[in-house]
């Protein structure tokens, strides 16, 4: 071989070899790449399960409030109606029980009514929720008003 032929020779392989290692380096940030692709699948799917957590454990904890809203209120609407017939045992009218209450008269004619029907010693009248039932009415009208006369109480 001559002298001009082993530096061509030379010359191939020089370049062959930077193929080479071109073609490693481009395969290693292939290699990079798809392993970043699957990291951040993960982190996503790892996200939704966090939010599906969060959102089953926000769910059971307004279950539970709810829950012990429907426990506590019927006390507090005991509460309610025992205090507005110690108010009504003092002598007031229902028109002084409304401004005090700061409720519509119908509003405090029925609290009136269902306190003397639960009071001790009086028969059946399961108390309602009177109060609420009247701020969950739409505005503008008198929910049940036109039932009860003015003059009952």
């Amino acid at each position: 071989m001559t002298n001009t032929a082993v530096t061509a020779r030379a010359g191939a392989q020089q370049r062959l070899q930077a193929v080479h290692a071109r073609r490693a380096d481009r395969d290693a940030r292939v290699a990079d790449a798809a392993a970043e692709v699957f990291q951040a699948q993960h982190t996503i799917r790892g996200n939704a399960e966090r939010r599906a957590l969060a959102v089953a454990a926000a769910r059971t904890a307004i279950a539970a409030a709810e829950q012990a809203e429907r426990d506590a209120n019927p006390a507090a609407q005991q509460r309610i109606l025992a205090a507005v017939g110690r108010v009504k045992g003092e002598g007031l009218t229902v028109a002084r029980i409304a401004e005090l209450l700061q409720l519509p008269v119908p509003d405090a004619r029925r609290l009136v009514r269902s306190a003397a029907t639960t009071a001790p010693g009086a028969v059946g009248g399961a108390p309602a929720a009177v109060v609420q039932q009247r701020r969950d009415a739409p505005a503008g009208g008198s929910a049940g008003a036109a039932a009860v006369p003015d003059g009952a109480a």
